[in-house]
């Protein structure tokens, strides 16, 4: 990116970069009609390891992107039963 481009252009490459990664977009797609279970997203993504999806929804929230948040607030309150 280049100071000289449009914004919408550095936002689209933002955007573009974070889903590239390998699991980003799985997770995502897992979590788009409702907030999951942490265990639930692991069994709907085949070859998704605990350390990686802790890695992908700790990015997705520190991003903005809030289903990730719900996953670990939903997670922690289920475990303090």
């Amino acid at each position: 990116m280049t100071p000289d481009e449009p914004r919408d252009c550095r936002n689209v490459s933002e955007i573009r970069g974070q889903i590239g990664e390998k699991w980003t977009m799985q997770v995502v797609v897992a979590l788009r009609d409702q907030p999951r279970r942490f265990n639930d997203i692991r069994r709907n993504v085949n070859g998704l390891s605990p350390q990686m999806l802790t890695r992908t929804l700790k990015t997705l929230e520190r991003d903005g992107w809030s289903g990730a948040q719900s996953v670990r607030q939903h997670s922690h309150t289920s475990s303090m039963r």
